[in-house]
């Protein structure tokens, strides 16, 4: 009894605190791309309209050390605010069950959505051979890794 208490608890504050995080401002994608290095690895909320959507076959993508990087039902999209556009990368569902059937994305083609996601700034180590790209971010833009989306109101 006391177990199933302690579930219910722990359920329920997560849960919380996933609404809670969208009750924050968003940020305007321009003001991120004006000064990507102070956003860098913060998470924000974002809002806009979701285009280029893609979604992403884990079995092509490489894997680092050993760990998936993309799991099944992940996707990436282009979030576009009106100040800005940056790509959003939804890592997928890795404690699904591994299945080969493909999921349906969460988003659509135009649909206006709030994006919970953490800012990835291009980060280059300068050492002796010059600078060097930290694995994983051999991109020269900034981009998102989503930890949730929903539809705007």
């Amino acid at each position: 009894m006391k177990q199933g208490k302690r579930l219910i608890f722990h359920l329920l504050l997560v849960f919380v605190s996933a609404v809670s995080a969208f009750a924050d401002e968003t940020i305007a994608i321009g003001a991120i791309l004006a000064n990507p290095n102070s956003y860098h690895l913060k998470t924000v909320n974002m809002r806009g309209t979701a285009m280029k959507i893609r979604a992403i076959d884990p079995a092509e993508q490489p894997n680092y050390l050993g760990r998936r990087v993309f799991c099944p039902g992940a996707f990436t999209l282009t979030l576009d605010d009106g100040t800005g556009s940056i790509e959003v990368k939804f890592l997928g569902d890795c404690d699904a069950p591994t299945t080969t059937e493909k999921r349906p994305l969460q988003v659509s083609e135009g649909d206006s959505v709030l994006i919970q996601a953490k800012i990835q700034a291009p980060s280059i180590i300068h050492g002796s051979r010059g600078p060097v790209n930290i694995y994983g971010e051999e991109q020269d833009m900034v981009f998102a890794v989503a930890n949730a989306i929903r539809p705007a109101r």
